[in-house]
């Protein structure tokens, strides 16, 4: 039985690694550019993936789109850590504080993965069967070793 995958599925993890990866490149060594780790991302993936002209020019008006959100989710994450740090000063924890803070930090997350999700649901569709598999492969590939070498320290 082959599984399958809702495109909102698929949409939420491409979109939270495009943007996890245009927020993460600020702190990778040699990749201080963010445009241009975001063109050597399109790069990979037009290589990979076997993309045709048309995917491509998708794929670019996301990594754009992606990366004019790139400061809000700085933002909103630093902004959300600093007000959970806050929160430790405490002689005890305002667990109601910090479920407002989780939740704002959630409903504006929300609002930005779906500026990004119909750009997000563009370049998905025009990919073909064999491509979307490949894509499926890359990122699971990408998590497992992310998540694999952070549990392993």
């Amino acid at each position: 039985m082959k599984i399958r995958y809702p495109k909102t599925t698929i949409a939420a993890v491409l979109s939270l690694v495009l943007i996890g990866g245009a927020v993460a490149v600020a702190k990778q060594g040699h990749w201080h550019d963010p445009e241009r780790f975001a063109g050597k991302m399109v790069e990979r993936a037009t290589d990979k993936l076997d993309l045709d002209a048309d995917q491509v020019a998708h794929l670019t008006v996301l990594k754009d789109k992606a990366l004019a959100v790139r400061s809000r989710v700085r933002r909103l994450h630093g902004e959300s850590r600093e007000d959970l740090i806050g929160l430790l000063d405490a002689p005890t924890l305002d667990q109601g504080r910090v479920t407002d803070t989780v939740d704002q930090y959630t409903a504006e997350f929300e609002l930005i993965v779906a500026e990004l999700l119909p750009d997000i649901a563009r370049f998905t569709d025009s990919l073909t069967p064999d491509q979307r598999a490949e894509l499926r492969d890359m990122i699971g590939d990408r998590w497992a070793h992310r998540w694999t070498a952070r549990s392993e320290d």
